[in-house]
């Protein structure tokens, strides 16, 4: 630190040794005889009152967590862990294979196309279930028609479920 601004802080700090801290005192004992004499002054300081208030809200929620959490039962032993992976339905798109597999990824995995475990190409794509009475709930690939999405076999767009 050059020496003009090691002097700019030793002078900063007599300041507030010397000026500020004493003027703070006397605030400070002016306030507090202020409430000694006249006590509703303690309530009406701002400060008090706002540091009261957040103390207070900071302990009822508190509370009301602790409350809760001991009325809410504790799982089973037994349960398992909450899932982190769903199944995906996957048909092979390439119309020699079309073989139909289930993978396990992360919730919202959407990197299609995947490995076919059939033809170990990678064109496995997401497919969804045709409930119409001509596909009767097979697994097929899905196409787009005017923005929606319908079975690439019947063209059934109302009864496509995923």
């Amino acid at each position: 630190m050059p020496p003009s601004q090691n002097n700019r802080l030793v002078a900063l700090i007599l300041l507030l040794k010397d000026e500020w801290l004493p003027a703070q005192r006397n605030r400070f004992n002016e306030w507090f005889n202020g409430c000694r004499e006249e006590p509703i002054l303690f309530w009406e300081t701002p400060k008090v009152r706002y540091g009261t208030y957040t103390v207070g809200g900071i302990t009822a929620l508190w509370l009301i967590t602790w409350l809760v959490g001991s009325f809410v039962p504790a799982p089973p032993k037994n349960a398992r862990p909450r899932a982190t992976t769903a199944s995906y339905h996957v048909t092979c798109d390439r119309n020699d294979c079309g073989h139909h597999f289930l993978i396990d990824r992360k919730f919202g995995f959407d990197d299609f196309p995947v490995v076919c475990p059939k033809c170990h190409k990678e064109t496995g794509r997401q497919s969804m279930r045709c409930l119409s009475s001509q596909c009767k709930g097979k697994y097929v690939l899905p196409a787009e028609r005017d923005g929606k999405k319908v079975c690439s076999e019947c063209g059934a767009a109302a009864r496509v479920a995923g």
